[in-house]
């Protein structure tokens, strides 16, 4: 039997550095899609000189741009000498996060002094190290504590604030803050020819969000999309609708995973085999059409009720453009339909024959199952198609009423 084959190879990356006026439109009108984008690269040159300058002639990750314009942390702080602290009641603030147990943190402390500033105020956080600890790092990089710098030992809200919401990822690490925002980060540690460029960037020329946005209007974060913020760039309703229509745990993951992407009719496979099947000479024909693919696999000539259940859904629902993609595997799906008296009521192609790439990003753990594009873009998946239910799957990704618009939402 041929249960289980594909699970979803790459998730489809939906827009080009040069984009069109058309791409505007559709992003405007279809949710944006999950991508994973290198945010740096997304930059122009001017701005990767002068941010690259100022994280130490390294480049900025992606948790690193996610962490500007958070919020200071804003409950009270104890420091070592027992004096309360509230790092909001700084207008310019530099927090360097350091541990005792780390030996990169002890050689930036020698150069502790060339941090502090007279308009800037300077908090160490020892994330792991309580008072005597951290008295006793000192002695021993043989380095005096300096008197006008706030030391706060080890708290555990301030390092859940620092791990969930700022993302924080190595030690060193230095994050400033401008008027309770936070203005700029270096990761790991800061040669004293970067400081001045650091702390211009941070408290002077400061990033704001309007810096960010490309000639398209695209703001920087919103390039980078998780799975998790395209499940909640959908309205509860719909989500729920989505999670009804889930019959195997799959149709919700697969869904989230493409939905919103462009579906590429023009780039082709490179398969030059005339054995497998492919009835369509034009696939710009689908480009502005509402199309349901419907993915399946025969395993011998007497498979003849999976046939007659797919003509039956598309029977029932002929407003739609339908394509049958089969998957060959080791019954060679193509060869056995070809000698069927019964054949499908669309157009077939087989994936292994020279069709668009798209067609075979996608995979699954159940037949027949059924991929919905809307003028060129992915709005859903159905998995494990339950006849009962095609209508509403139909409904939710192809009517006027889809849940990729996000008019919708």
């Amino acid at each position: 039997m041929f249960k289980k084959l594909l699970l979803i190879i790459m998730i489809l990356s939906c827009f080009s550095c040069n984009r069109k006026d058309n791409d505007n439109e559709i992003r405007q009108e279809y949710i944006a899609p999950a991508r994973d984008v290198i945010l740096f690269d997304e930059l122009d040159n001017r701005l990767q000189n002068i941010i690259k300058t100022a994280n130490d002639n390294n480049v900025f990750d992606n948790y690193q741009f996610e962490m500007l314009f958070k919020d200071v942390y804003d409950k009270s702080l104890t420091d070592i000498d027992g004096n309360t602290i509230n790092l909001i009641d700084y207008d310019k603030l530099a927090i360097e996060i350091v541990s005792v147990q780390c030996s990169h943190c002890k050689k930036q402390i020698e150069d502790i002094n060339e941090f502090i500033k007279d308009d800037i105020t300077f908090v160490q956080y020892f994330n792991v190290g309580n008072r005597q600890e951290i008295i006793d790092f000192y002695k021993e990089a043989q380095v005096d504590i300096p008197e006008d710098i706030i030391i706060i030992s080890h708290d555990d809200d301030l390092k859940n604030y620092l791990l969930n919401k700022l993302k924080l990822q190595v030690y060193p690490s230095l994050i400033t803050y401008k008027d309770g925002k936070v203005s700029f980060n270096c990761a790991g540690e800061i040669s004293n020819s970067a400081i001045d460029s650091l702390y211009d960037i941070a408290f002077n020329n400061v990033l704001n969000k309007e810096d960010l946005i490309d000639e398209d209007g695209i703001y920087l974060l919103d390039k980078n999309r998780s799975i998790e913020d395209v499940k909640n760039s959908l309205s509860e309703e719909n989500l729920n609708k989505l999670e009804l229509l889930d019959n195997d745990n799959n149709t919700l993951n697969l869904t989230l995973s493409l939905i919103g992407n462009k579906f590429d009719f023009k780039t082709m496979s490179n398969s030059n085999s005339n054995v497998f099947i492919n009835d369509i000479d034009d696939f710009d024909y689908y480009q502005d059409k509402k199309l349901v693919i419907i993915y399946t696999y025969l395993k011998d000539e007497s498979d003849v009720e999976k046939i007659e259940f797919i003509n039956e859904l598309i029977n029932d629902n002929k407003e739609y453009e339908y394509i049958i993609a089969l998957a060959e595997g080791m019954e060679a799906s193509s060869s056995i339909l070809q000698k069927m008296e019964i054949g499908f009521e669309c157009p077939v192609i087989s994936l292994s024959a020279r069709v668009p790439d798209d067609f075979s990003k996608v995979g699954y753990v159940a037949y027949p199952s059924a991929v919905f594009v809307d003028r060129g873009v992915f709005t859903g998946v159905y998995s494990n198609i339950q006849k009962d239910n095609f209508k509403d799957a139909l409904d939710l990704f192809l009517s006027d009423q889809s849940i990729a618009y996000v008019k919708n939402n």
